[in-house]
Parts: C-alpha cells; sequence; structure tokens
C-alpha cells in the first residue's frame, strides 16, 4: 500500500510527463503543418511562374527548350499534388488543432493539481508560493 504522499508524488510524476509529452508533439504538429503548407504555396507559385513564361517567336528567351519548362511544371505539380494529398489525408492542422487543447488540459490539471496541494499540503512543493521556477516533485 502506498501513503498518501507517495500516491500525490506518482500523480504529480504522471502529470508532468504528460504535459512534456504532448507539449513536444504539439510543437512538432505544428511545425510539420506549417513546413507543408509553406511548400504547397511556394511549389504553386513556381509552377505558376514556370508555365507563364513567354517565348520570343524564335523559342529563345529565359529557357530556350519548351520540353524542359515542361517537365519540370509536370514535376512540380506533382509535388503539389502529393503534398496538398498528404495534407488533406492526415488533416495536419485538425491533428496539430487536437494536441494543442489535449496539452491545455494538462496544463490546466497540473496547475489544479499544484494548487490543490498547495492548498492542502506543502509536501511535493514547498516552495510553490514563493518561487516562480518549474515545479518539480522532491524525492
Amino acid at each position: 500500500m502506498f501513503t498518501s504522499s507517495q500516491q500525490e508524488t506518482y500523480l504529480a510524476g504522471l502529470i508532468e510527463e504528460g504535459v512534456a509529452k504532448f507539449k513536444s508533439k504539439t510543437k512538432w504538429s505544428k511545425i510539420a503543418n506549417y513546413v507543408v503548407s509553406v511548400a504547397i504555396i511556394v511549389l504553386s507559385s513556381l509552377l505558376t511562374v514556370t508555365l507563364g513564361l513567354n517565348f520570343d517567336s524564335n523559342g529563345t528567351a529565359a529557357v530556350s527548350n519548351v520540353l524542359q519548362v515542361k517537365n519540370y511544371a509536370l514535376i512540380i505539380g506533382a509535388s503539389i499534388t502529393l503534398l496538398s494529398a498528404l495534407k488533406a489525408f492526415w488533416k495536419l492542422d485538425t491533428y496539430w488543432i487536437r494536441r494543442k487543447i489535449m496539452f491545455g488540459k494538462y496544463e490546466d490539471l497540473q496547475y489544479e493539481f499544484k494548487y490543490k496541494q498547495a492548498s492542502n499540503s506543502l509536501k511535493i512543493w514547498p516552495h510553490c508560493l514563493n518561487n516562480t521556477e518549474p515545479f518539480k516533485p522532491i524525492k
């Protein structure tokens, strides 16, 4: 059987572990969503510019080989399609928002737990009322 203080310490550790886990996952999800979105925008604008190149009547302008430009446009278009499909399939923005909400709930739980500990007993975090450093269980 565990004592009350051991149970509180264990629970505090679980909550802290959950906060750390969802903090890193939320950060990764946000970065992934941002990178894919920016890549789609950049590739779309590059495709527009590539397809909008004007050629002289002789076919000599910025690029003299029209077939090469068409191949580049095809590759860029396929990349845009792939990234858009992956973003839609994985729903990166929704995934990021869900993780952010879970992170917020874990933080709320952690703050509420610390408040209850501070008001009932200061065995886990005796410095929580006087200090602003991160709260850590005392072992």
